[in-house]
């Protein structure tokens, strides 16, 4: 029961927000994360570990600069990993950026 998306956050335009995705391998073998891709340059994503065994925790920091942004902004985080059922899985940022 993993969170793929994260609630609006209301922020002023120039902040950085981060935001953090908690999951767990409920595998029966080693979860390998062969990539992060992030939808916009705006956005960064690091994962705290890129292989996971059986049982073990592991988060993915994300980092979303608003400088020049406006508005609802939505940004994806695609993470690939070795998962049979969701090779890629999507997560998903909000926030409303208020001018300054």
């Amino acid at each position: 029961n993993d969170k793929v998306e994260d609630k609006l956050r209301r922020v002023k335009e120039g902040k950085k927000i981060e935001y953090v995705f908690k999951f767990q391998n409920t595998g029966s073998e080693s979860l390998l994360i062969k990539d992060v891709k992030t939808s916009c340059g705006c956005t960064a994503a690091v994962v705290s570990n890129n292989s996971l065994k059986p049982g073990e925790y592991g988060s993915i920091k994300v980092d979303f600069d608003t400088k020049g942004r406006q508005g609802r902004n939505s940004k994806s985080i695609t993470v690939v990993s070795n998962d049979k059922r969701e090779a890629n899985k999507v997560l998903t940022i909000y926030a409303d950026v208020q001018k300054n």
